[in-house]
């Protein structure tokens, strides 16, 4: 059950994360929990619970540069990404695995919910 629900919290944290890149309130650096990442990142993350962790961050990474890789309805609404351009990117960079895309996928769910202007009460919980 625990690590069940440990990857349900991962998933959960791409998809808020996403929701609050869409919603232009969230730098890219602003998400990371990584040992790499500089101490002064980290720092500016206190009291957040929006933290992408290492495991996660190169498919973050490349939904960030597939930004503009989105495709639209007839009225101009965002509906997905372009999975031919993503995992065009995710090939040349070398991180085309299943759960890279799966992660993306995840991700592409918190942006969309935004660009819709759902919650993400209405994602979790069904509400609006």
């Amino acid at each position: 059950c625990s690590a069940n629900a440990e990857a349900e919290r991962e998933l959960k944290k791409l998809i808020e994360a996403a929701y609050i890149y869409a919603a232009g309130s969230a730098r890219k650096e602003d998400l990371a929990d990584d040992d790499n990442v500089p101490q002064w990142w980290k720092d500016r993350l206190r009291g957040t619970d929006c933290i992408i962790n290492d495991e996660c961050w190169e498919a973050y990474e490349l939904f960030d540069f597939c930004g503009t890789q989105w495709r639209t309805s007839a009225t101009g609404g965002r509906t997905g990404l372009d999975y031919t351009a993503v995992c065009a990117v995710a090939t040349s960079w070398g991180c085309a695995d299943r759960q890279t895309l799966d992660y993306v996928r995840h991700l592409e769910i918190g942006a969309l919910t935004k660009y819709n202007g759902k919650t993400l009460e209405f994602l979790f919980d069904g509400g609006d």
